[in-house]
């Protein structure tokens, strides 16, 4: 699966909290170690309540040998959302997307990715027939 970059122009404080997002150049991450997280034990959970009922949540969760791992999960999802984690290895400046997925048949997370010392990530969703993204935020939760 092919990586994006995307790094946020400007924070549209709109009533919903969309931020508008366009590609920059790539950065060095690459999305590596995707795994089913239903293979993943202990999860914790960050919310953010969004748009449209929807819930985007960043997870975490540990394999057997206690490695970290991270994806993105939509509660309430549609048929046609996206939903990807973003992951950045030099403080949130640029960020990889990694894992996306439009959703169908009741799968409503991404894979799970490597979560190593040093990276931040946050998971993202576009409701179906959108232009606008959600983010859950980074900074002040894990970064």
């Amino acid at each position: 699966m092919r990586s994006r970059t995307f790094s946020v122009l400007g924070v549209a404080f709109l009533l919903a909290g969309g931020v508008t997002l366009t590609a920059s150049p790539a950065s060095a991450f690459a999305c590596t170690a995707a795994i089913n997280p239903n293979t993943l034990s202990g999860p914790a959970t960050h919310s953010q309540r969004t748009a449209g009922g929807r819930t985007n949540q960043l997870r975490y969760a540990f394999d057997g040998s206690g490695n970290r791992f991270a994806w993105s999960r939509l509660t309430t999802s549609q048929t046609g959302d996206r939903v990807w984690l973003d992951v950045s290895t030099n403080g949130g400046s640029s960020w990889s997307q990694c894992g996306l997925r439009t959703l169908s048949g009741g799968r409503n997370y991404s894979d799970a990715f490597f979560k190593g010392p040093g990276t931040c990530v946050r998971a993202g969703y576009r409701p179906k027939d959108s232009s606008t993204s959600y983010l859950t935020p980074s900074v002040g939760w894990w970064c």
